[in-house]
């Protein structure tokens, strides 16, 4: 027993080396930043104020800040918020410019208020319930490069990857880049009479002039749905809750596009393309409330 106990406190340290070793791979930071961030769309009127209507209250775009401002409505609402978005981006590839733009009409906001008076001379004055739909997040981006000539080439880097690696196991190692390159003729071996060489070259010379284009295009939103209650105690404390139901859709497409000039190659033109998607639904709860001090406080 204690011959394995000592087998084992030497393996241990061991296994850990490996585990700590070992490549994994998941959400970038990239992810991470796209999804955090939230811009709640709001109301026109509460865009206005830069969004600052969490203790003035009586506005659908207070929910997402604090659901106790709802509860100063006094009366029945339904408001409808359109919106324009426009994204323009430019970019400098080879010192030769492009512009790429990405602009359209939304629903920014949408919500339905339904407040209703309690029975007379009850402290408790309003109750005030209903739903929100608000886009928290636009996910619409468009970027364009062009340029030519330019003297490096993806095919390149995909034949790089691939050196050292036997070409029947290109696809199972790089499935996604070099294995797909060797798949459609975008690399050679660099020995064709050796069929076990592990040099690669790329379809296009290293150093030939070609023409890249590159367009990076993506789209959709991060939008809430909120059922809300809200109440109003004697004018003076307005307390809510909201239950909101948020749904994530993202959508990329890069595209990259080299075409050679020079005429007398057998590849005279391929195009690499990646497409990622993203959905993800979730709930929040949120809870508010607004005290009014005094006359001019709250």
């Amino acid at each position: 027993m204690d011959a394995r106990a000592d087998r084992m406190r030497r393996f241990l340290p061991f296994l850990l080396l490996v585990l700590a070793a070992h490549e994994m791979q998941a959400q970038s930071e990239d992810d991470a930043l796209r999804f955090a961030f939230q811009l709640p769309g709001g109301t026109a009127r509460s865009g206005a104020l830069a969004g600052a209507f969490g203790a003035v209250g009586a506005d659908p775009g207070c929910i997402g800040l604090n659901p106790g401002g709802l509860g100063l409505y006094t009366r029945t609402e339904v408001s409808l918020t359109p919106s324009l978005e426009v994204n323009t981006t430019t970019s400098d590839h080879y010192g030769q410019g492009a512009t790429g733009t990405a602009d359209r009409f939304f629903l920014n906001n949408f919500a339905l208020v339904l407040s209703t008076p309690t029975e007379r001379g009850s402290e408790w004055r309003y109750n005030t319930f209903g739903l929100v739909y608000d886009r928290n997040a636009s996910h619409y981006w468009r970027r364009e490069a062009d340029a030519a000539p330019v003297n490096t080439s993806l095919l390149d880097y995909f034949a790089d990857e691939a050196g050292g690696t036997f070409s029947g196991d290109l696809y199972s190692i790089f499935p996604f880049t070099a294995g797909l390159a060797w798949d459609t003729y975008g690399i050679d071996p660099a020995d064709p009479t050796d069929s076990l060489g592990t040099s690669y070259i790329p379809s296009f010379p290293s150093g030939s002039d070609v023409r890249q284009e590159h367009t990076i295009e993506s789209e959709g939103a991060t939008k809430t749905t909120s059922f809300f209650y809200a109440a109003n105690y004697a004018d003076k404390l307005f307390i809510g809750a909201s239950l909101g139901i948020v749904g994530i859709r993202y959508d990329r497409t890069t595209v990259h596009r080299e075409t050679t000039l020079d005429q007398g190659l057998d590849l005279a033109t391929f195009t690499y393309r990646e497409d990622l998607s993203t959905r993800g639904t979730g709930v929040d709860l949120k809870l508010g409330a607004v005290v009014q001090a005094g006359s001019s406080a709250r």
